[in-house]
């Protein structure tokens, strides 16, 4: 029994983490490809539009398979067929636009829930076309009346539209959060600012309205930015990750892509400005001095406090380094699990988290300090350009699983690092 119930927890949490990793990658895609320009886009802009194609396509197999392993009375099964007409969606996008391929039935980018009604049934189909052009011959498709039974159903269950981002903001946050029953990704959350990167923020839950004034960025600010990606928590269950995605961000500023531990991240190619490297660098938390700079609170939400303390010195010949302690405290009367804290920088630069603490916050108790976890980040600025980080803190808040996303961007001028 035992051992039946985590083979179940271990299926539902792949599938959680399959499905977050389609919508983030279907919204930066379609991101990225609404601001594609045969000719002004640079090469590295293409590159990274070229990686997110075939990691769609990869995912569309996965979720293929997901469905087909998949009982035709398994509530998830109406996610896992939109996930495969997500991708099919921005994959035939991505031929048609790049490739100048004319796609049949071609369908129309993700669309927004507005006025989304089911005379638009007949228009959300599952395109599993070309899903064994690399992979070897599934065993057995859907029978053809589950197939018919679904492909209406999934239509119930649009994807957000992209919204641009919103103006910068220092500090700012963002969230999205679902239930254990996982409802369908049907609410775009306002996006964070960041100046557009490559890869896009979860969803994030700031007014929609504030969205639709904002300009689009340019796609040479989309690549220009990030590459730098970190999450150092092995282990922790992909629960914590919130099936709502997009991150959805809620489709928000083209950001920095965040994956699931099971899958590597995008990679910066050769070609590229390479980034000095942090993976000798190992600072002890019982080396550090606290410095006389305040800390800078990076998300505070639901009784869950994330802040940044600044070491007042520099790792021994590594100037460019920057030393933070990050600090996460829970005041919520519910216990906080599985936390997961990935972040991103420009290219030029890079960014390590050292081990957590832990990935466990105890409910909140009046009579008692609250509950804590610290995790070390080294943040290596060669260039000595502005920093600005872009992260993600996954958790579960009593039985809601929550994506936060957030961008920080103040942080000590450069030339006092060391001597803070």
């Amino acid at each position: 029994m035992v051992k039946e119930d985590e083979a179940r927890v271990h299926k539902v949490t792949k599938r959680l983490h399959t499905l977050e990793e389609v919508n983030v990658n279907v919204k930066l895609l379609t991101e990225m490809l609404s601001h594609y320009d045969k000719d002004s886009s640079t090469d590295s802009d293409k590159e990274i539009i070229k990686e997110l194609y075939e990691r769609c396509d990869s995912l569309r197999r996965a979720a293929f398979k997901m469905a087909t392993e998949t009982e035709d009375n398994d509530a998830s099964l109406g996610d896992i067929l939109q996930a495969s007409d997500d991708l099919s969606r921005v994959i035939n996008s991505y031929k048609k636009i790049v490739e100048g391929l004319p796609i049949n039935g071609d369908s129309q980018e993700p669309r927004s829930t507005a006025g989304y009604s089911e005379s638009d049934a007949t228009d959300t189909l599952i395109d599993l076309t070309g899903l064994d052009a690399s992979s070897p011959p599934q065993p057995e498709l859907f029978p053809s009346q589950s197939l018919n039974s679904v492909s209406t159903s999934s239509s119930a269950f649009p994807v957000p539209v992209l919204p641009p981002p919103p103006k910068h903001l220092a500090g700012s946050h963002g969230s999205q959060s679902s239930s254990p029953s996982h409802p369908p990704l049907n609410k775009a959350s306002a996006a964070l600012s960041f100046l557009d990167d490559e890869l896009l923020s979860l969803g994030l839950n700031d007014p929609p309205g504030t969205l639709n004034s904002q300009p689009k960025p340019k796609l040479n600010e989309l690549s220009s930015q990030w590459t730098s990606l970190q999450q150092p928590m092995p282990g922790s269950p992909a629960l914590s990750h919130a099936k709502a995605q997009d991150l959805g961000s809620a489709p928000g500023s083209p950001l920095f892509h965040f994956l699931s531990p099971s899958h590597p991240p995008l990679h910066s190619s050769p070609g590229r400005a390479t980034d000095v490297s942090l993976s000798n660098v190992h600072v002890p938390l019982e080396a550090i001095r606290p410095s006389k700079v305040l800390p800078v609170t990076a998300y505070d939400k639901d009784g869950v406090r994330m802040l940044l303390n600044f070491a007042s010195d520099c790792p021994s010949g590594r100037p460019d380094v920057l030393v933070m302690v990050v600090t996460l405290l829970n005041t919520a009367p519910l216990a906080v699990h599985n936390v997961q804290l990935q972040a991103a920088v420009p290219k030029s630069m890079k960014v390590k988290l050292q081990p957590p603490s832990s990935t466990e916050l105890a409910p909140f108790n009046p009579i008692l300090p609250p509950a804590s976890i610290t995790q070390i980040m080294l943040l290596a600025n060669p260039t000595k350009e502005k920093v600005r980080m872009r992260y993600k803190l996954a958790f579960t808040l009593g039985d809601r699983l929550c994506n936060e996303v957030g961008e920080v961007d103040q942080f000590p001028p450069q030339e006092t690092w060391g001597r803070l």
